[in-house]
């Protein structure tokens, strides 16, 4: 089959900064917006011939959730006192965060990274600064010594030291990595501490309070507060980011910065809701941290496999807006839209057209395209996984068989 060619991942520009110093989209799983676009049919020329599609029979509608009933009355408002102090979060999350500092040997000689261009600009040896520096930031998340920071963090590294709050120095193993999400896994030896729980950063709303502990600029376990600003700021929105990944970022007014990357942003419970990671460059209080769902998805491939491999569907995708929706006379407001189906990709063989809504993949209902993308690409590879399809009037389920996401051409 024709593969399709990944974007470049050179950077973009510096209107969003990674923390650390150094971070194609693999899509057609979940291609950008395609705004403005012609649907193909299947007649006019254009698309790729297609294998038959399967005899379909339809199935019953799905139903959204019913809407709350209004409530009678005007809506009384009620603030929550904000903490009286951060103390005993402080004492609970702080000893499970750790420094690390990483060293890469260059021309023959120990080089360290240095604060400066995120994307790997200078490096400076040792001698020409007042002693080492730390790099970044990771939280020990089990007993027996595996701990998560940013990608970026770790990026190169020939040799990664870890210190624990108590002073206490271990090099450490890389388990796995993901540039995709800006998240690696390191084992150093058991420490004693009591590890950090990933809570469930889907609960976490906008307005609640949460404190962040890193290293910034080498200052060892610094602990500010803020709240979530917003929540599921993804590609669209993060435009000049410089990276391109499966990006649904918390965004934070809690104080972060360079030496941050790879710490944990918790909730007043103590729970790791975020791995902050970035800051919007010539910016105050717009920082970013990678969501603890998604880290908890990944987890089992990176200590299983040291890496996730990715499974694609094959088609271009697009959400629906109301103009959308009036242009094309859809009679759904829900799902993604499928625009173009990738010859000979996975959709194609299933029966998938251009102009299908996608509603639910794999018994998940789908509201967005970011969480098709998700889905698809952790769905496994040679899996058999329902789709729920709104086609015109009538709904279907079909049944598609999950491929390994092709690696762009070098």
């Amino acid at each position: 089959m024709s593969r399709p060619r990944a974007s470049s991942s050179r950077p973009r520009g510096l209107g969003g900064a990674l923390l650390g110093t150094t971070l194609v989209v693999a899509l057609v799983v979940a291609l950008g917006p395609l705004a403005g676009c012609r649907l193909k049919s299947r007649d006019d020329g254009l698309s790729p011939p297609m294998a038959p599609a399967p005899t379909l029979t339809p199935v019953s509608p799905s139903r959204p959730p019913a809407a709350a009933p209004a409530g009678r009355g005007a809506v009384k408002i009620v603030y929550p006192a904000a903490p009286g102090s951060f103390v005993e979060l402080s004492r609970k999350v702080v000893p499970a965060v750790v420094n690390i500092r990483t060293t890469q040997v260059v021309r023959g000689g120990p080089w360290e990274y240095w604060y400066g261009d995120p994307f790997g600009g200078p490096r400076r040896s040792p001698s020409e600064g007042p002693g080492k520096k730390s790099l970044g930031t990771g939280f020990l998340v089990d007993e027996d010594g595996m701990v998560l920071t940013n990608n970026h963090v770790i990026a190169n590294a020939d040799v990664i030291m870890v210190q624990t709050h108590d002073k206490r120095e271990f090099r450490a193993k890389l388990v796995g990595r993901d540039e995709k999400t800006d998240v690696a896994l390191l084992r150093i030896e058991r420490t004693g501490i009591t590890p950090l729980r990933l809570g469930d950063s889907d609960a976490a709303e906008v307005g609640e309070w949460v404190v962040a502990v890193g290293e910034p600029f080498g200052l060892s376990h610094t602990v500010t507060a803020g709240i979530v600003s917003a929540k599921g700021r993804d590609d669209d929105e993060m435009q000049g980011f410089g990276r391109e990944g499966y990006w649904n970022f918390i965004q934070t007014d809690a104080s972060i910065n360079p030496g941050n990357s790879g710490g944990p942003l918790v909730n007043l419970s103590g729970e790791v809701i975020g791995m902050n990671t970035a800051i919007r460059a010539q910016a105050t209080g717009i920082g970013f941290a990678v969501p603890a769902n998604m880290i908890r998805d990944i987890l089992p491939h990176l200590k299983r496999e040291g890496r996730v491999t990715r499974s694609w569907l094959g088609v271009m995708i697009q959400e629906i807006t109301p103009q959308l929706k009036a242009h094309l006379k859809l009679a759904r407001d829900r799902g993604v839209l499928i625009t173009e189906v990738i010859e000979g990709g996975p959709a194609e063989r299933a029966g998938l057209r251009p102009g299908d809504l996608v509603l639910e993949f794999n018994g998940k209902p789908i509201q967005s395209r970011r969480e098709l993308r998700w889905q698809a690409s952790l769905a496994g590879v040679g899996r058999d996984v329902p789709l729920r399809i709104a086609r015109g009037q009538s709904e279907y389920v079909l049944t598609l068989r999950t491929e390994e996401l092709p690696q762009p051409a070098e």
